[in-house]
């Protein structure tokens, strides 16, 4: 039996307007989004609750510079 994944990100969907959409597929519970310029200095974006295996947000400030995005499992 192989362990369940935690979380991932899918492909950013560029399609939102302004910004991104990040969705955040894994087992259910609540996610912590965050997203740095330079991988070295993270913020958060935003906390999302998983309630079916999978949520999504918009990152409307995306665009004015280049994003990097990672998520894990609050605590």
């Amino acid at each position: 039996i192989a362990p369940a994944v935690a979380g991932a990100i899918t492909p950013a969907d560029l399609s939102a307007d302004p910004g991104i959409t990040i969705t955040v597929s894994g087992i259910p519970g609540l996610y912590i989004v965050e997203w740095s310029e330079d991988l070295k200095t993270w913020q958060g974006l935003v906390g999302l609750s998983n309630s079916t295996g999978s949520a999504s947000t918009v990152d409307s400030s995306a665009g004015k510079t280049r994003r990097f995005y990672r998520a894990s499992r609050a605590p």
